[in-house]
């Protein structure tokens, strides 16, 4: 990681670590269990790191609404990727997200080549839980199901230009989250899935479809899976890791592709108020660059 962007992490980390000593300590003793809610994935929606969950963000119960802020970092060989964002779960039924998601790749041969270093997404999203009961019917087989949509915005109209794309799109998925009780080794553990519809490249980054494109398929909704796993090592901390797949839209005559992506994570809840997660990350090429992987970080707040 950069020393400049080192340092402004730790100063995000640190306000937003501030935050959590403001939230009023007795809704610790309301709503949902601890780590019900997940921690926030990059585009805002209650989830891991890169792969959303069925659970509703925040720890509201049905007769509360609850939410969450965050703050996170990636730094990759060639590419940072810093979020933030926040979220809100109406009644453990609906969630409301944003998050501004800001790619930048000074060292990056795309950024270098394109004469753009630094490209800024904004995602707004909507979840609805469906469906059963990840955490309190352990004897159903019927996981939570969650339906969302996600609209995304590029804001840099001359990248997407340059590569022949649209600066704006919308994402479909549904999810499914389980959690088995005492099925390994007398640990908690949890199973989710995830099927999306997307135009996406690069989850936005690099705009949406392809509008030169040879192949129809590279302009059209394309379904794509998604997964993650873990284990409850202790009532507070989780180990797991997570895989997305991507659309892989041949952008620039196929010069610009993208890879699908994988985590191995670690999450920490030291209390209902604040959620840590640090992951490896591996997102293969982006852009002009191959072997992208590095370290993420994130941060969130919980009310």
């Amino acid at each position: 990681m950069r020393p400049g962007a080192k340092k402004s992490l730790l100063s995000a980390l640190a306000f937003t670590a501030s935050l959590g000593g403001m939230v009023d300590t007795a809704s610790a003793a309301t709503g949902r269990l601890i780590v019900t809610g997940g921690a926030t994935q990059v585009e805002g929606s209650a989830g891991g790191g890169i792969v959303p969950l069925a659970f509703i963000t925040g720890l509201g119960s049905r007769d509360e609404i609850g939410g969450v802020a965050f703050l996170s970092n990636d730094s990759l060989d060639d590419h940072d990727i810093r979020v933030g964002g926040f979220g809100i779960g109406l009644y453990d039924r609906v969630e409301l997200t944003f998050s501004h998601i800001n790619v930048i790749a000074d060292d990056s041969l795309a950024g270098q080549v394109l004469g753009n270093t630094n490209v800024e997404t904004q995602v707004f999203g909507v979840k609805v839980k469906v469906a059963g009961d990840a955490m309190y019917a352990p004897d159903e087989w019927l996981p939570q199901i969650a339906v969302g949509v996600q609209y995304k915005h590029n804001l840099d109209e001359k990248l997407m230009d340059q590569l022949g794309v649209d600066d704006d799109g919308w994402d479909f998925y549904v999810a499914a989250t389980k959690v088995y009780h005492g099925a390994l080794f007398g640990r908690n553990i949890f199973l989710n899935g995830v099927l999306r519809a997307t135009k996406a490249n690069q989850i936005g980054a690099f705009g949406f479809g392809n509008n030169n494109a040879s192949d129809d398929d590279d302009d059209e909704y394309k379904l794509v899976v998604e997964a993650s796993a873990g284990v409850l090592l202790t009532r507070k901390f989780l180990v797991g890791a997570e895989y997305r797949q991507k659309p892989d839209n041949e952008l620039l005559g196929g010069a610009v592709n993208e890879d699908d992506w994988w985590t191995a994570f670690a999450a920490w809840f030291p209390n209902k108020h604040v959620a840590l997660v640090a992951a490896y990350t591996n997102f293969g090429t982006i852009g002009l660059n191959d072997d992208q992987d590095g370290l993420y970080t994130s941060i969130q707040v919980t009310f």
